[in-house]
C-alpha cells in the first residue's frame, strides 16, 4: 500500500543520503527514480551499490519485513570533461536503467560516456 511503499521510499533515501561524500549529491529525479552524481570510476561505483544494496536489504527486512531491492543505470564519464551536461548523463543512465530492468530485478548496467573528439583547425600532412 501507499503506507509501506511511502516507508520503503524513506529508508531508500536516508540510506543513499548515508553512503554519498559530502560533495556529492543524490536527489529524487522525475518522482520515480533516484538520481546520484558521485565521483567515482567504474569500480568505484560498483563498490557504491554494493554498499547501498546492503543497506537498503538489511534495513528493509529489519525495518519493514520486507524484501526491497533496486535496479540502476550508470552513466560514467571522464574526470575533467567540461563540456558535459546533465541531460546527457541523465539520458544515458535512463538508458541504462531501462537495460538493467529488461535483465530482471536488482540488476546493474553500466554505459561509459567518451568525450567528442575535439575538431583541429591545422593541416594534416600532406594537405594543402
Amino acid at each position: 500500500g501507499y503506507s509501506t511503499g511511502d516507508d520503503a521510499l524513506q529508508l531508500i533515501s536516508r540510506s543513499l543520503k548515508k553512503q554519498m561524500r559530502g560533495d556529492e549529491l543524490v536527489a529524487r529525479w522525475q518522482g520515480k527514480s533516484f538520481c546520484l552524481i558521485v565521483y567515482a570510476d567504474l569500480p568505484g561505483v560498483n563498490a557504491l551499490l554494493t554498499r547501498i544494496k546492503s543497506t537498503i536489504k538489511m534495513g528493509a527486512e529489519y525495518e519493514l519485513q520486507l524484501d526491497l531491492d533496486f535496479s540502476a543505470g550508470c552513466a560514467i564519464a571522464p574526470s575533467g570533461w567540461k563540456e558535459l551536461r546533465l541531460s546527457e548523463m541523465s539520458q544515458k543512465a535512463e538508458l541504462a536503467l531501462k537495460q538493467a530492468k529488461k535483465r530482471g530485478r536488482g540488476q546493474m548496467e553500466f554505459v561509459t560516456l567518451t568525450p567528442p573528439q575535439e575538431h583541429s583547425n591545422s593541416a594534416q600532412p600532406g594537405e594543402g
